[in-house]
Formats: structure tokens, sequence, C-alpha cells
């Protein structure tokens, strides 16, 4: 085995989303542990942030799902494999995952896939995810993800399944980080009264995400100590968006709930609240935000399925709550804005050293065993 090992990562693109956040996560960390690392992308903003890392970025269109598209890509992917001595090519998603795989099997060369989310059920669509399951080992981001996997693709072999939890950035994501000036600066910036205790939503605009959710549980508080923000984008074409505005304005919410799109200062929009959210009423994978405000000695509330089983001790670091349940939501909202100021500062705190077990330096350590372990063998 070669002393240093050389892992090409293969993803659609490199823009938001929280697959693109972790893949340049674990780069990162990979090549502080003497991986010779390579991202292969169509690209996007995030090759800024490989760049600033020093880790290699190769634009190829690997978003392109269209069967030539994938066959061009693996000669392309064939002659860069053999080039740059590639030991180990790793996908992360399925139309690369296709490419990845039959040029990592015709240049006789270790392939891995990591499953970071659900894909649609169907025939068709069951042939085309199947890809994923391929990878030697698959790793599984989540205990969740793995049940998830073993359910879905019944021929795999549970003892190839991987689990290594996706890991975050403690340096960035760190209370002692966010500044007075920082904080003052997104409470000016988003208009945020700094009388009221803030609950935010981080998350795209969408319904399975359940602003709607929340919505309704602030319909039922009846209380003027606290303000609202939804945090993200809208997603597809903003009807969902529109409903969202509907609904706060017929519940006469407008005063309570602000909708201020994408924030640059997620740590300090999270740490300033007092309480951060997931409302999602289908399960994730994982969760990294519900991870990222734990982390900042937020108390969460989440519901109570997927990844955030494995990330919020209930009643220690914040409640879980049943999806698609304002009153529950309503309650758990009550219990953490009447808390004393020990009490919230308590949980906070708990949620602090829960996120210490899921650090990106911990995330990189798990996939390089994983990567020693079929090397070897």
């Amino acid at each position: 085995m070669k002393k240093t090992i050389t892992v090409l990562h293969l993803l659609p693109n490199l823009n938001a989303g929280g697959v693109e956040r972790m893949v340049i996560e674990l780069s990162k960390n990979l090549k502080k542990q003497n991986v010779n690392v390579i991202v292969a992308s169509n690209g996007g903003r995030g090759v800024d942030y490989l760049r600033a890392a020093e880790v290699e970025h190769i634009k190829m269109p690997l978003h392109k799902k269209n069967p030539l598209s994938i066959w061009r890509n693996i000669s392309r992917l064939k002659k860069l494999i053999n080039e740059r001595e590639i030991d180990i090519v790793h996908a992360h998603s399925r139309a690369p995952a296709w490419t990845g795989y039959y040029a990592a099997k015709k240049t006789n060369k270790q392939f891995v896939t990591t499953f970071h989310g659900f894909h649609k059920t169907g025939w068709l669509k069951k042939y085309y995810n199947r890809v994923m399951s391929y990878g030697r080992p698959t790793i599984a981001v989540s205990k969740f993800m793995r049940k998830y996997i073993i359910e879905n693709y019944p021929n795999i072999d549970q003892k190839n399944i991987t689990v290594v939890h996706d890991g975050i950035d403690l340096r960035i994501f760190n209370p002692k980080m966010v500044t007075a000036r920082r904080q003052i600066d997104v409470l000016r910036e988003y208009n945020i009264s700094p009388d009221k205790k803030l609950i935010t939503l981080v998350g795209r605009i969408t319904g399975w995400k359940g602003q709607h959710i929340l919505i309704s549980a602030c319909a039922k508080l009846k209380r003027d100590d606290y303000v609202c923000v939804l945090a993200g984008p809208a997603q597809g074409n903003g009807t969902y968006f529109r409903e969202i505005k509907k609904m706060i304005n017929d519940n006469c919410l407008n005063d309570k709930i602000a909708m201020i799109g994408n924030v640059t200062d997620i740590p300090t929009l999270m740490r300033i609240s007092h309480v951060a959210l997931n409302t999602s009423v289908r399960a994730e994978a994982f969760g990294l935000t519900t991870l990222e405000a734990s982390a900042l000695g937020t108390p969460i509330i989440a519901t109570k399925i997927g990844g955030s089983l494995e990330i919020v001790i209930d009643g220690t670091t914040g409640f879980l709550v049943e999806p698609n349940d304002p009153d529950a939501l309503a309650n758990a909202l009550n219990k953490i804005l009447d808390m004393s100021v020990s009490e919230h500062h308590k949980m906070g705190d708990a949620g602090v050293a829960q996120a210490s077990n899921f650090s990106s330096e911990k995330m990189a350590r798990g996939y390089l065993s994983a990567y020693k372990k079929i090397l070897s063998e």
C-alpha cells in the first residue's frame, strides 16, 4: 500500500447544500490527516472553500444524468484515475456514482459510496438508485440511514454498511467565537428585537421542512415575549413560499414571524436564538442544522424522526416532538420560553457537550479508517 492514500470525491456540483458542505469539511480534514484529496464536480461556490484549504478541484460535468453523458464521463474519469494514481473513488450522489463505479471497475480501483439521504422509489428509480449500494463499503451518515439502506436494498451485505456520522467544524460553530459585534450586526441586519426571545428555523422554504407547522404552533402561543425568523431560500416555483406568507398574514402574525431568506452568518443567528427548530414532517438522514445549533449552546426542538434522534437528547439538550403536531410544538416552545436563565443555560451547555461527539475531525477519522481497511484487504 502506498504511504499516501489518494481519494477522489465525486458529486454533481458544489453549490449550497448539506452534501456539499459535508464533502468540503471531509476533504479539508482528510488533507490534515495526510490524505491526498481531489474533488471532481461541475463546480459552484464551494470551490473557493476547497481552494482556501488547498484541496484540488477538477471541473467535470458529473451533474448530467443522461446515459451518453455518464458514458463520456467514464472515459474522462478513467484517464484522471490513471494520471493521478487514484486509490479510492468515492461517490456522494447517483449520477456521479454510476460514472465512478464503472471507471473504478475498469481501472481496478476501490469504489466507496455515501448515502446522504433518501431516494424516490419505483422500479425504474430503484434501478437507478441501486448504484449507491455498490460501494465497498457503503457508508451511512447515521444509524437511521443504515436501517433505511437495509430495508430498501435487501440484497446488500449488512456487514458492508459502515456508519460514519456527519461532522461539523466546532471552531466555527463555537459559542466563544460569536462576538458581541457579530450579534449586534445580525440583529440590526434583520431588524430583530433584542428584547424578544428569538425562535429560529433554518432551512429551505419547502413543505417537508414544516414551516407551516411552526406557524400553526405560533398561532397557539398566547404570549408577546418572542419573535420568530424563517431563514432560508424558497424552493421550487415559490408556491409554498407564498402559502407560508399567506398563513402568517391570515393568523395575524406579521409582527411575530419574519422570512429573512439566506443568512450569511448562520452561527451568529443560531447563537442569539433562544431556541432553534427542526420541524421536518418527514425523516432527515441526519440534520446538520440541528447539530450546529446545539454546538452553539442553543436548545433544540426537533421532530421525533430520522437522524434527530441521534442528535437531540430529549429533555436534556432540547425536546423531541411528534411531526405534524402544532399542539406538541407549541407546548415544547412554551416550556423553553418559560425556562429560567439557569435552566436555559444548562440545556444549552448540554447541547454543546453532545455536539462535541460530532466533530468534522472525528468524521474524517471514521472515513480514513474505512479507506485503510479496504486498501489493506
